[in-house]
């Protein structure tokens, strides 16, 4: 996703070189304001959080529009800044809302089905919920990284545990932000201000 040119490039594994490019700015269908968070679907369709324009896009794989879902507000399926999207292990579609402080997951058509969270900073609480990420098992890891800490929930929304919180050591954060499943189920971290990226080991979710 090119956020700042408001477009997806897809490139080509072995040689880098891109292979389709498709999107401009705008509030249209298909256009984009500021697009974030991405996801690969069922079929290979590409979802798209398109951040700005709070909705979520579906694209084929050759780049046309399919549907969106979403509009701006607090209420159940709509968003304020749905900064990331992936894909659940239900095939559900499981999104960031970052500035309502939840997660909100959805059919993979894009059919309301429930949300959790809110703000604060207790036991699965958030102050900015901002890229998400699902284990083999299902389990649903969200980087908090207001709060310097990554979040885990079972795939019905039920608080597991939280790492980090703290901004030096080797199992904390200074504002965490993309998030990766590994092989073996270990949990990638983009640990944003300490220049690093941190493996969390797997069997934790």
């Amino acid at each position: 996703v090119d956020s700042d040119l408001n477009r997806v490039q897809v490139f080509d594994g072995n040689t880098g070189k891109p292979t389709l490019v498709f999107g401009s700015a705008g509030t249209a269908l298909g256009q984009f304001d500021q697009p974030c968070g991405l996801a690969i679907g069922e079929d290979d369709h590409l979802i798209i959080a398109d951040t700005r324009n709070n909705r979520i896009q579906s694209f084929s794989r050759d780049g046309t529009f399919l549907f969106s879902f979403g509009s701006f507000g607090a209420a159940e399926g709509q968003f304020n800044l749905p900064t990331d999207v992936s894909l659940g292990h239900r095939g559900t579609l499981i999104v960031a809302d970052e500035f309502n402080h939840r997660i909100q997951v959805f059919t993979r058509l894009g059919s309301f089905l429930f949300a959790f969270g809110a703000q604060g900073e207790g036991p699965g609480q958030f102050t900015g919920p901002e890229f998400v990420a699902v284990t083999s098992h299902g389990h649903i890891c969200v980087s908090d990284w207001k709060q310097h800490r990554i979040h885990i929930f079972t795939s019905d929304g039920v608080f597991v545990q939280s790492i980090g919180g703290q901004e030096s050591g080797p199992a904390s954060f200074r504002e965490p932000f993309g998030l990766a499943i590994g092989a073996d189920d270990s949990i990638l971290v983009a640990d944003c201000l300490n220049n690093r990226i941190v493996v969390l080991g797997a069997g934790r979710g």
